[in-house]
């Protein structure tokens, strides 16, 4: 029994041992694989990146931990797996880990390529969280130093791969790519770095090859990569799926021998939102594409350029296809010598369902002509509601500016508020939101250009039409919409009769005034208060001086008004507005529309206060000595128990000799304790000051000592 029992289990060992690898994946289900030291326990966990892919099973993640994994043999990936770096190796969450300060790195060593997938058509793989780099192509001339999805020529399927979060850097292509996606693979390359790789042949960046289904990049960055072609991106025409770039940013990236200082595409493809900024080539194009292919370029910028034929180049063979250019910038970019076309240039012929189109674009500022072509036959786009600071274009053109665009500075392409391309252009094709994702229109029209004018001027509701809004009801705009205004201060938006009163205030403004100056100004429609008070604050004396009301109709006249203090001001710098009071004009307003004048009054000093001061003894009566020029003076003197005391005028040609006064109260009721006095005045000159200067005096009355 024993023995038969021992020959049944070896019969399960061979046939566990003989079973389809499909069937054994099945003995486990998919799991969480690691990589590197730090993990806690031992399931599970390896010391290089190829074990754990080896001892996957499809549906695996491996999480893989910070540091360097340098190669001598490429990572070879043939199952639908996905792989994550960016862990210390403490993480329990995915959610968890932070691949910018963790940087997980995959390193070539200048001899291997990277990674290589050969997953079916059908299967999918994620990388997420590496940095990329020292991948290295170059002994075989064969395409994706860092990344390979299938096998050139179609030995071996490329699945689909989602690319994440990663940093390409320093691979060097012995033909295309830092990644190449091969036969029947869906590409998804998505918040990535790309920075100082080179192919020999295409595309330093990303290669989408032959019978390589859809490529989408989003969000990725391409800096100083280079490509004979082709210096970011190259697309192959026997691709059989549609691209799409969106929110990408090509800088300094180059076409040493040829075509496409940033991408070539020769199959279908939409870029939107993307920037292409100081990138160069040496023949045709920034973008070089197939004329005979679809290209729609939405919210784009080219700046600062450098290339022969064009930013935008469609030189292939065939008739024109679809090339649409909607709310795009062109400025700043430069032609090597004997070249042409500023900002687009064709060589195709057009044809039956040809479609050239640029709209809403700014072109401005670009060398040579703005867009030209090969000859004289070529399709040329038509041009609408575009800034093209070219003349005499021999392509249908309409609703067209040639005005400085007045870009905000030199590297900054928002538009200022006085710009023409502002509320300039057409809602018909155009998009939902600019480049930086500002919604389109703004100002209730769509601008020229990738940039929309953000309107941020308050506007306010008129309903009555009295040129006065309803601060509480306001929009955004650019210019005023139809029934809103600027002014916010209507109390009452459902009468035309009702709403305050903003005067435009004339004299006295400036220096050289008057002590007794008239006060002047003029309603502005539609009307006028029933009275007005003339306010005059002492910048010195850091208090009101006048407060003094007048009924409109005594004073005013067709809209003028003018009117005098009843008291003259002493000398030196005031402010001076009007409120306002009725029924009518909202009732009472302060300072409406802010506004002021300054005023600087010049003769007729006030007196200067000497004695008394200190401690007074009981039952006396002070003399009370100052300097004034006045005709008459006027002893005023308050106590803090009793109030005003004393309010005595005397003539100055009596009180005052030589300009010296001193004058002793008559009429006192003595009372213990604090004292103010001050001086008023009187001359034919100044007329009445009320406390010239603001000039206070105090003195304290002892108590009596018993």
């Amino acid at each position: 029994m024993k023995n038969r029992k021992s020959f049944l289990f070896a019969v399960l060992l061979i046939a566990a041992a003989c079973m389809p690898l499909s069937q054994a994946y099945a003995i486990r289900s998919a799991t969480i694989l690691y990589v590197g030291a730090d993990w806690p326990g031992s399931s599970y966990k390896y010391a290089t990146i190829q074990d754990a892919v080896t001892a996957s099973i499809p549906g695996d993640e491996i999480w893989v931990e910070q540091g360097t994994y340098t190669l001598s043999s490429t990572i070879a990936i043939s199952k639908s797996i996905s792989l994550y770096g960016g862990f210390t190796g403490s993480e329990t969450s995915r959610a968890d880990r932070n691949w910018t300060t963790h940087v997980t790195t995959v390193d070539g060593n200048n001899s291997v390529r990277c990674f290589q997938f050969t997953i079916t058509s059908t299967g999918t793989a994620v990388i997420d969280g590496f940095t990329i780099t020292k991948g290295n192509t170059i002994s075989d001339s064969s395409n994706g130093a860092g990344i390979a999805n299938g096998i050139e020529g179609g030995s071996a399927d490329g699945g689909n791969l989602t690319v994440a979060n990663c940093i390409f850097t320093l691979n060097s292509s012995g033909k295309h790519g830092a990644i190449s996606n091969e036969t029947n693979g869906n590409l998804t390359v998505t918040n990535c770095t790309f920075s100082t790789n080179t192919a020999v042949n295409r595309a330093g960046g990303i290669n989408q090859n032959t019978s390589a289904a859809t490529m989408t990049v989003t969000g990725c960055t391409f800096s100083e990569n280079s490509a004979g072609n082709g210096g970011a991106i190259y697309v192959r025409d026997t691709s059989i799926g549609d691209s799409s770039i969106t929110d990408c940013v090509f800088s300094k990236n180059q076409a040493t021998t040829g075509d496409g200082g940033a991408i070539i595409a020769d199959q279908n493809i939409t870029i939107t939102r993307c920037t292409f900024d100081q990138n160069s080539g040496v023949r045709n194009g920034i973008f070089g594409g197939r004329g005979n292919k679809s290209a729609v370029f939405t919210n784009c910028v080219f700046s600062k350029n450098s290339t022969k034929f064009g930013v935008i180049c469609l030189n292939g063979t065939g008739t024109l296809g679809t090339v649409k250019v909607m709310n795009c910038t062109f400025t700043g970019n430069t032609l090597i010598s004997g070249g042409k076309g500023g900002a687009i240039y064709t060589t195709a012929p057009g044809g039956t369902g040809s479609v050239f189109t640029v709209t809403n674009s700014i072109l401005w500022g670009n060398n040579g002509n703005a867009i030209e072509r090969s000859g004289t036959t070529q399709l040329l786009p038509t041009v609408s509601y575009t800034d093209i600071d070219q003349t005499g274009y021999a392509g249908t053109i309409s609703n067209s500016i040639n005005q400085n665009p007045l870009f905000a500075g030199s590297s900054d392409y928002h538009l200022q508020a006085a710009s023409h391309c502002i509320d300039n252009g057409t809602s018909v094709g155009a998009p939902s939101e600019d480049i930086e994702g500002t919604s389109r229109p703004q100002g209730g029209v769509f601008d020229m250009g990738a940039y929309e004018y953000i309107c941020s001027t308050v506007y306010y509701r008129d309903a009555d039409a009295d040129g006065y809004g309803n601060a509480a009801v306001t929009t955004l705009a650019c210019s005023a919409p139809t029934g809103y205004v600027s002014n916010s201060t209507d109390c009452d938006d459902t009468s035309a009769a009702k709403h305050p009163v903003d005067p435009d205030l004339t004299a006295p403004s400036g220096a050289g005034i008057a002590p007794l100056p008239s006060f002047t100004w003029q309603n502005k429609s539609p009307g006028t208060a029933p009275w007005y008070e003339v306010s005059v604050y002492s910048a010195a004396a850091g208090k009101y001086v006048a407060n003094q009301w007048f009924e409109a109709a005594s004073i005013c006249s067709g809209g003028s008004c003018t009117t005098h203090l009843s008291a003259a001001l002493f000398p030196g710098t005031f402010y001076w507005w009007l409120n306002t009071y009725g029924a009518t004009s909202c009732g009472l307003q302060i300072q409406p529309g802010g506004k002021y004048k300054q005023i600087t009054v010049t003769g007729c000093a006030g007196p200067a206060l000497t004695a008394p001061t200190g401690t007074v003894p009981p039952g006396t009566r002070p003399a009370h000595t100052f300097t004034s020029n006045a005709e008459w003076v006027n002893l005023q003197i308050y106590s803090s128990t009793l109030g005003a005391v004393s309010s005595q005028w005397v003539d100055a040609s009596v009180a005052c000799p030589m300009g010296d006064c001193s004058v002793t109260p008559v009429s006192w009721i003595m009372a213990l304790g604090p004292h103010w006095w001050w001086v008023n005045t009187y001359s034919a000159a100044c007329g009445y000051q009320f406390q010239p200067d603001g000039n206070l005096g105090s003195y304290t009355i002892a108590p009596y000592i018993l």
